[in-house]
């Protein structure tokens, strides 16, 4: 991961044209060379991006989804007890904030 993440792995990526946008900006250049120049928005649209910041107990929230769906799913729990769960999770992070 280090590699495919740093300036030479990004550059190889790039060169082979595979693949979602290099991270790097220093291998934009050479990804629009090798994937064409439709794709510049996507360069241009990095310049503005913010990658999303999930607050502190999101997981846990995740997963009390990700549970509660599966206990559903086995007739262990009603969908609105489910819901009701993960509701009283996102209650706690936002109280945390």
């Amino acid at each position: 991961m280090n590699f495919l993440t740093g300036p030479e792995g990004a550059a190889a990526v790039a060169t082979a044209g595979f693949g979602v946008m290099p991270a790097r900006a220093s291998a934009s250049q050479t990804w629009l060379e090798t994937r064409g120049e439709q794709f510049e928005a996507f360069v241009k649209g990095a310049d503005y991006a913010w990658a999303p910041v999930f607050p502190l107990g999101f997981g846990d929230f995740t997963t009390t989804v990700d549970e509660g769906t599966v206990d559903v799913m086995r007739g262990e729990m009603t969908p609105q007890d489910a819901l009701a769960e993960a509701a009283e999770v996102a209650r706690e992070i936002q109280a945390e904030m």
